[in-house]
């Protein structure tokens, strides 16, 4: 290999690096492809992982992983509990004021919850400290209004406008550096041209700069970005400064545009019938009611506008919610949510044993009466 064969290669390796957005574990990411919307959820090896990672698309035109992601805890009248560790209740009356700190949310010394964007640390501990100090009677309103904000449908296409509009110059920008530092050098690599690279290392001397500047032109005129809610100052200082960083600055804006929405508000807004009920279907399961639900007010709640929203797209939810084909006479439960199918050896009323599928209690296939296969629009994912 050549030298400048192994410096494209280390280039590469290094922006691929750019590419990953790390977020909290429960983050969804959306990314266009060839004109279709696609939902991943955020990789992590196991679930001992305090941070995921979601891949943005490498090449131009330049596609950021859009994030979006549910509430860290579950909020109701009573007070918030820690669903992600030891569920543990914090009364409203016990709680510290509770403010943001980057994308940390924090009551007095406790850390409540790591978000994905700094906007949303900071929507969210506005909206739950005003709950904080209501008086009681008042606060199931309070967070009847934080729930019907992130269950906006009208949100994720009004947003995408805005920040395409922002972006609009810099994103140009940054994918004629993204052209000239690796097209350009990829071409030379495969023909030995030194004129090529004088002429991209030109093009990315030259766009370099003018990406900085532009980023901090469309940081200043953004109106959907408080002051507050920008980059820390060292992700401003190396998206301007290194040019690999610099071909993904509008990445570090794109992530707060939904991270304060429901994800399955943005996936109404944007993915396919079919797709869109693979998606829904085991956060709809999740919020079923329970026996002896401590949660139960929370649980009626989501549920309720998860329903409106998949009504608005014409999803039938007792479709969606219907149980697969039964293989055979051998199996007799299955999972609501993943759909796997089970011996008699698992009673209905246990957890799925699927680490996808937390505290998602197995049904017998008698249960509710229904045995009909499941439609194409409710194929599991």
């Amino acid at each position: 290999m050549s030298e400048l064969a192994e410096l494209f290669a280390f280039f590469l390796a290094l922006y691929l690096f750019e590419c990953l957005a790390w977020v909290p574990c429960r983050a969804v990411g959306f990314y266009a492809f060839a004109g279709r919307w696609r939902a991943r959820l955020a990789f992590h090896p196991n679930a001992s992982w305090s941070v995921s990672v979601v891949l943005g698309k490498p090449w131009p035109p330049l596609s950021p992983p859009w994030l979006a992601e549910p509430l860290p805890f579950a909020v109701d009248p009573r007070g918030i509990t820690c669903t992600e560790s030891d569920l543990r209740r914090l009364r409203w009356e016990e709680l510290a004021p509770i403010a943001a700190s980057g994308n940390h949310l924090e009551s007095g010394d406790l850390e409540l919850a790591k978000v994905a964007s700094r906007q949303t640390a900071a929507a969210l501990a506005d909206a739950l400290e005003k709950t904080r100090l209501a008086a009681p009677r008042k606060r199931e309103a309070h967070l009847r209004r934080l729930l019907d904000t992130r269950f906006d449908l009208n949100a994720p296409v009004a947003r995408r406008r805005q920040y395409a509009k922002s972006v609009r110059s810099l994103r140009v920008v940054s994918n004629g550096l993204w052209l000239g530092l690796f097209g350009g050098l990829g071409v030379v690599v495969l023909t030995n041209n030194m004129l090529i690279l004088l002429l991209a290392a030109a093009i990315t001397l030259v766009l370099w700069p003018v990406n900085s500047v532009c980023f901090l032109l469309t940081l200043r005129r953004v109106t959907w970005l408080p002051r507050t809610s920008w980059p820390d100052r060292g992700k401003r200082l190396v998206a301007m400064l290194s040019p690999l960083s610099a071909v993904r600055a509008a990445d570090i804006l794109a992530r707060e545009i939904w991270a304060n929405l429901d994800p399955l508000t943005v996936a109404a807004a944007l993915l396919s019938a079919r797709a869109l009920t693979t998606f829904a279907r085991p956060r709809l399961v999740a919020m079923q009611p329970r026996t002896d639900d401590d949660l139960a007010w929370w649980r009626d709640e989501i549920r309720q506008r998860m329903e409106q929203v998949l009504a608005h797209r014409g999803l039938d939810v007792a479709t969606l919610l219907a149980p697969p084909v039964r293989e055979g006479k051998h199996v007799s439960t299955y999972c609501p949510a993943c759909l796997s199918q089970y011996e008699p050896g698992r009673a209905a009323g246990e957890p799925c044993p699927n680490q996808a599928c937390p505290q998602i209690p197995l049904r017998a296939f008698d249960e509710d009466g229904q045995r009909g296969p499941v439609s194409p629009a409710g194929a599991a994912s």
